[in-house]
């Protein structure tokens, strides 16, 4: 299996003017959104950049208990 796209991720314009999704220091989407998707490209970012601090908080407290 192969890694996952590097992040961070971030919320961008394609040259058509459609919302889209870049990882980190390219130029080429790895998604394009048709239409006023805006908000939801940016939850997605938003956890996508999360994660790996989001599991290292739930593995931080399961060693707590």
């Amino acid at each position: 299996m192969s890694e996952h796209t590097p992040v961070p991720w971030k919320v961008g314009k394609t040259k058509l003017g459609d919302t889209a999704i870049y990882p980190k220091n390219e130029k080429e989407p790895i998604c394009i959104f048709i239409g006023e998707d805006e908000p939801n490209a940016a939850f997605i970012v938003r956890a996508v950049n999360a994660h790996e601090e989001l599991v290292a908080q739930r593995e931080n407290l399961i060693h707590r208990l």
